[in-house]
């Protein structure tokens, strides 16, 4: 990565840093890989019948997971009464 410094004067000299192909590729392999939103594993809202995607934030409880949201989790929908 470039470092910048200031001059005498207050100006910005950038120092440019080439990347050998190898270090490219070490530079490649270490990024996250990205993923299409279509190959994550998706659910259904109990409430509203809209499809849920899968969230980082869900990652240690996607199994629990039910509703889109706090005003579906809100609104469930009632068990039928037996009687």
């Amino acid at each position: 990565m470039g470092q910048t410094t200031r001059d005498g004067n207050g100006q910005h000299q950038g120092r440019i840093v080439k990347l050998t192909t190898e270090s490219a590729f070490v530079l490649h392999r270490t990024m996250a890989r990205q993923r299409k939103k279509s190959d994550l594993p998706s659910k259904i809202c109990l409430t509203c019948q809209r499809p849920l995607t899968w969230r980082k934030k869900w990652a240690n409880c996607w199994s629990e997971v039910k509703y889109c949201s706090d005003r579906c989790r809100n609104h469930r929908p009632s068990l039928p009464s037996s009687g």
